[in-house]
């Protein structure tokens, strides 16, 4: 599910972390972060970013499971 604004506030910095230690070959990995973040960030009503994280995040890895997240939020912005 979706996490609460404060959780998603707490969760963010730590993705942003790992995705900068992360080494550019684990792809299926850096997509999951991926998806962790757009979540953070959807919760955090930054809907744009959210959708560009979902989407690199499914050109790394297309079975990440944000398919269908990714298509209702280009519906919205």
């Amino acid at each position: 599910g979706k996490p609460s604004p404060e959780l998603a506030d707490q969760v963010l910095p730590a993705t942003d972390v790992a995705l900068s230690k992360l080494g550019s070959r684990d792809d299926r990995t850096r997509a999951r972060l991926l998806r962790s973040r757009g979540t953070c960030l959807e919760a955090l009503a930054e809907l744009r970013e959210a959708l560009a994280c979902y989407d690199e995040a499914l050109s790394l890895d297309p079975k990440v499971g944000v398919k269908r997240r990714a298509d209702a939020l280009r519906k919205v912005v």
